[in-house]
């Protein structure tokens, strides 16, 4: 929601045709009334997904991809088709997966039960404190809720969980800018653009739009530090 109209034309256009490349038949894309999508992209609205929230957008038919060839279909060995199984039935013996708590918080949040949302954050955290994505998007939440400090101490965790993780150094840089905390909000976007060109699951797209981001973040963050040759004013 109200992401594209920051890109550049060609970034925007780009991430539009991989959006609607990778959109599954009969799957929708929702966005905002504020995003504009060219014909030539192949999506069109289908409908209005919540007044005037946004649109839900479909990939025109003659840009739905080539049918798949037929499946070849193998038969498991019995030891192997056993042993899926009984580990199938162990998770349904799980009372509350760890991952269903974040979800209700996420769930209590889209609803506006800001409480019982923070309180299912609390469990979640608690639930999956090994877990440094869980973290992450549990920062998210905290963040949309308007608790930068619970934001702030669940990427934190995250990355000490997992010190790889650039997305959770991203988030953490821009909660830091947002609180005007400049020289640490610099050094957390220019270790997101290390984690960045390291990490081997980022395709070329991201790397150069999420690392111009940080470029541009790094030096804004400049412009509000003190100049060290300045003259201090007189009292």
């Amino acid at each position: 929601r109200n992401v594209l109209i920051y890109f550049e034309e060609r970034a925007r256009l780009e991430t539009l045709h991989r959006l609607a490349r990778r959109l599954a038949p009969g799957g929708l894309l929702l966005l905002s009334p504020a995003e504009q999508v060219p014909a030539e992209v192949g999506l069109h609205p289908s409908f209005l997904a919540h007044r005037d929230a946004g649109y839900a957008y479909v990939r025109d038919p003659e840009a739905a991809l080539p049918p798949l060839p037929p499946l070849e279909v193998h038969r498991t060995p019995k030891e192997i088709a056993l042993e899926a199984l009984n580990s199938a039935h162990a998770l349904t013996q799980e009372k509350q997966p760890p991952s269903s708590r974040l979800l209700k918080a996420l769930v209590f949040e889209e609803q506006g039960r800001e409480a019982d949302a923070a309180t299912a954050l609390c469990e979640a955290e608690a639930a999956e404190e090994l877990d440094a994505r869980a973290h992450w998007e549990a920062a998210r939440a905290h963040r949309r809720l308007g608790q930068p400090a619970e934001a702030e101490a669940a990427l934190r965790r995250a990355l000490l969980l997992d010190p790889n993780l650039w997305e959770a150094a991203f988030q953490l840089a821009g909660l830091l800018y947002a609180e005007a905390r400049y020289p640490e909000a610099a050094q957390a976007y220019a270790r997101t653009q290390r984690l960045l060109q390291a990490a081997p699951d980022v395709d070329a797209f991201e790397r150069e739009l999420v690392g111009g981001s940080c470029g541009r973040q790094i030096a804004a963050c400049k412009l509000h530090e003190p100049d060290p040759l300045a003259e201090p004013r007189e009292a």
